[in-house]
């Protein structure tokens, strides 16, 4: 049986621009600017930082501000789910 957080983690990363921030920002395997990812979807930056928040908010990525840039790294195994796909 799927737990809680495993559930919550599966309904953030369901959405497919989610998914595609996730699944670039661990192909490529460093921090990346919210601007970087910006300009590889085809959203506004303000719905972009939305998804990041929701994918922040369960645990899928790590944010860091330095003054006015958030960059971001893909963080999947972090979040103490270990029957979730998305850590394992």
């Amino acid at each position: 049986m799927i737990n809680l957080r495993c559930r919550k983690c599966l309904i953030t990363a369901s959405d497919s621009s989610r998914l595609f921030i996730l699944e670039y920002l661990k192909k490529i395997d460093r921090e990346a600017t919210v601007n970087e990812v910006v300009k590889k979807l085809t959203l506004r930056q303000p719905t972009v930082t939305f998804h990041i928040n929701k994918l922040a908010s369960v645990g899928l990525i790590k944010k860091r501000k330095t003054g006015r840039q958030v960059f971001l790294k893909a963080h999947l195994r972090s979040s103490g789910c270990s029957q979730c796909i998305l850590h394992n």
